[in-house]
């Protein structure tokens, strides 16, 4: 009898997210309603986070939406960002974390094992 195997997995390319957020961050330095608000995205790769920062919380929203049409012109799926909550920050600032899923989490491995078996 043959034992089969496979392995399952679920990575996001860090490049792709980086060309994203270039691309992002040259659309929101042209857009008039971003004027005088300092927005910033950062990309914290070894922590597998995307900083978003802006003036206030509806510009951080108009942010993540922005970023989240460039990753999906990328091809990128966007199940794999889990944005966190809105915070408030130094000097009448907003912003906010998104995390960004590598790899699968344990319960669901745990629903595809028990699916195939």
């Amino acid at each position: 009898m043959a034992d089969f195997s496979f392995d399952v997995v679920s990575k996001v390319d860090l490049n792709i997210i980086e060309e994203a957020i270039s691309v992002a961050k040259k659309e929101i330095a042209n857009r008039y309603d971003f004027k005088d608000s300092n927005p910033n995205i950062e990309l914290l790769a070894k922590d597998n986070l995307i900083k978003l920062s802006c003036s206030d919380e509806y510009k951080v929203k108009a942010l993540y939406d922005v970023l989240l049409t460039r990753l999906s012109k990328k091809g990128v799926a966007l199940k794999n960002f889990q944005p966190q909550k809105i915070e408030s920050a130094l000097g009448g600032t907003a912003k906010q974390e998104v995390k960004i899923q590598q790899g699968i989490p344990a319960d669901k491995a745990k629903e595809i094992v028990k699916t195939i078996k």
